[in-house]
């Protein structure tokens, strides 16, 4: 055993390692925890690891795990106060010096400060957190069950300190702590009052301070598909309202990754109150009890009014992950929907994840497909339905082909085809049907658990509903997921807008709420034409489940060739073909560029800078695009590049022509 180290620390306060820093605060009379590093979460399960926590324990582990930060189980015997806003900490001073009570231990964070105190048996006291966006003023206040992150981990370091132990730490009063109630607006904490009756129910705060107080347990460093989750559970659990809206930045400005409440908002905005399997607060609590944080003990000191009954919650049940809300004595409004037990009408519904559209559209899925006119994504989609029919993928009885964008002649060719591969074609103006009956249909095939195997293709989307009005593009899209979620298949076929993004891509037409409905969607542009071959590439948008990023085809476009000639000419391109041909068409498309660059290196103007601005004034093309031109074909392969570089005096880079000066 490594013997006792000095207990006094003096300025600038400075630790060696995380192993230092534990074992000080160990001695000093502090439950040292390991936490994940950059974050608040602990990483080990807390009851475990103080069980038989000794300078041996402590060693051993920070031994093996150096990176990892400290933080301390206040426990009964302590209390911080924590000031994240100027307000809160004037405030905090203010009561301190009311009440003649000094912090002698205060460690600063990254947006304010923790100030230490011994909390004696008699004095009660509460866990307490807020919202610094909606009470700027207010001061979170620590102590029993909960955790606070110690210097050197992230942005924590002392900054005073003048005592050697934690026992000699300055002690609050009750009065002191009653202040600091109720200047936070809530009433004096006092021990529980026996119940006449057990059983009876658990009164809670509001739901959006429980929730609070769970985020305070949660890192927002935790990564993105986690902190993703959490907005969607706050968003749930708050009807995504505003002020949830605020409780979510509030939490994630925590994070060393926070970008701005613009990106949280957005997020935000994307969710929908209507989902069915929405992501709720009982997501966050069984992360915490994989943690082995006792959130329910917290959550209980840090409500006033959450009171759970001794004999309603038995010791078993508390370590399990139930949320809150079924704990309390009380009928939740979404019991009835609960699908707890009925896990085999899924599993009847559910179908297997054939492809509809080899790596690109799946079974069970809404999948849109966006394309500018004459792309050939009608032409497409059949060809790979066709192949999906040959390896008997999909039941062609089951799909039906919604026509409602063609001639009487295109009309005829199709559903020729349809006729040969067994699928159904259906038209306005034929058998009565029209676009209105689409949804019909789909509702009563999802009522009646009709919807599972049936696959059916919309071209195009603009004929059933309108893609620019959000209101209508929402209903349409709550009727088409239920139906998906009854086990059927929607592809949608849609347009581009006319103009291209800033990186010179097609844009998806109409609002978002398509987009963000759907599964999976992709864009079809044309790649080349060349030799009477056009070749059209799918790049995915949006992806869910086993589905391709890129992949492209090529077809004829010989005069004079009929459909089904076109049609049976489709094929894949492979990478290295497509690599090939999108670099060829980029020469094609540079090609103005690169001949000014290469009559300027022949004009003997060979440095990259004169050259850029040269060239550039040749072709009305600034230097900096013209930099980056030079850079994209500067190489030694004659296929790929048009010049080469070397170094000369002083570092110059010269640049020469790969090929014969002209």
């Amino acid at each position: 055993m490594n013997a006792i180290p000095d207990t006094k620390i003096t300025p600038p306060y400075e630790f060696k390692s995380f192993l230092d820093s534990a074992v000080y605060w160990f001695h000093f009379g502090f439950k040292v925890i390991p936490l994940q590093p950059k974050g608040k979460v602990t990483a080990e399960k807390w009851d475990g690891w103080l069980d038989g926590l000794s300078e041996e324990k402590i060693r051993g582990y920070w031994t093996q795990h150096p990176d990892h930060e400290v933080g301390f189980i206040v426990g009964d015997g302590y209390i911080v106060f924590d000031a994240d806003t100027p307000e809160s900490k004037a405030k905090l001073y203010e009561i301190e010096k009311a009440f003649d009570i000094s912090p002698l231990l205060i460690t600063k964070t990254k947006k304010g400060e923790h100030h230490f105190f011994k909390r004696p048996k008699d004095v009660y006291a509460k866990t307490n957190t807020h919202s610094t966006t909606v009470h700027p003023d207010r001061l979170d206040v620590k102590t029993g069950r909960t955790m606070v992150v110690l210097p050197p981990s992230k942005d924590k370091e002392v900054d005073i300190c003048e005592v050697d132990s934690s026992s000699e730490l300055s002690e609050v009063n009750q009065d002191f702590v009653d202040a600091i109630d109720r200047h936070n607006g809530r009433p004096a904490p006092r021990p529980l009052q026996p119940r006449e009756q057990k059983t009876e129910s658990v009164v809670l705060s509001t739901p959006h301070e429980l929730l609070a107080s769970i985020l305070c347990l949660t890192s927002p460093d935790c990564g993105y598909e986690d902190w993703l989750q959490t907005l969607m559970a706050i968003f749930h659990e708050t009807g995504g309202s505003e002020e949830g809206l605020t409780l979510a930045d509030n939490w994630s400005s925590n994070g060393q990754s926070y970008k701005g409440r613009s990106e949280v908002e957005s997020k935000w905005r994307s969710f929908k109150t209507d989902v069915e399997n929405p992501v709720t607060i009982k997501t966050l609590t069984k992360k915490l009890d994989a943690q082995g944080i006792d959130w329910m003990g917290i959550c209980s000191e840090s409500l006033d009014a959450f009171e759970v009954c001794e004999d309603f919650v038995s010791s078993e049940a508390a370590n399990d992950s139930n949320p809150v809300s079924e704990i309390v004595n009380y009928v939740n409004p979404f019991d009835k929907f609960s699908l707890r037990g009925h896990s085999a009408e899924i599993e009847k519904n559910a179908v297997e994840p054939d492809y509809v559209m080899e790596g690109i559209a799946v079974k069970g899925q809404y999948t849109f497909l966006y394309a500018a006119p004459n792309t050939g994504k009608t032409l497409l989609s059949f060809s790979l339905i066709m192949n999906a029919i040959r390896e008997e993928c999909i039941n062609p009885n089951k799909l039906y082909y919604l026509n409602m964008d063609d001639t009487a002649k295109g009309l005829l060719e199709k559903n020729r085809i349809a006729d040969e591969y067994g699928f159904n074609m259906l038209s306005t103006g034929y058998k009565n049907f029209k676009a209105s009956d689409f949804l019909i249909n789909l509702k009563e095939l999802t009522a009646n658990d009709f919807a599972k195997d049936v696959i059916v293709f919309i071209d195009t989307a603009k004929k059933f509903f309108s893609l620019m009005k959000k209101d209508e593009a929402s209903q349409v899209n709550e009727i088409i997921r239920t139906f998906v979620a009854k086990g059927g298949t929607v592809i949608a076929l849609a347009h581009v807008n006319k103009n291209l993004d800033q990186n010179g891509k097609p844009v998806h037409a109409g609002t978002s709420d398509t987009l963000d409905d759907c599964d999976c969607a992709y864009t079809l542009v044309t790649v080349s034409k060349e030799n009477n071959v056009k070749v059209v590439e799918f790049e995915n948008i949006k992806r869910r489940g086993n589905v391709v990023n890129n992949v492209s085809y090529g077809y004829t476009i010989e005069d004079g060739s009929s459909y089904e000639d076109i049609l049976l000419s489709v094929e894949k391109v492979g990478d290295d073909e497509i690599n090939t041909i999108k670099h060829a068409e980029a020469i094609k498309a540079d090609a103005e560029l690169i001949d000014a660059v290469k009559a300027t290196i022949n004009e003997g103007i060979n440095t990259k800078m004169k050259l850029a601005e040269v060239a550039g004034k040749k072709v009305n093309t600034g230097k900096g695009k013209m930099n980056i031109l030079i850079d994209k074909y500067t190489g030694e392969d004659p296929v790929l590049h048009r010049w080469m570089v070397t170094v000369g005096a002083h570092g110059a880079k010269l640049f020469s022509l790969l090929e014969p000066q002209s």
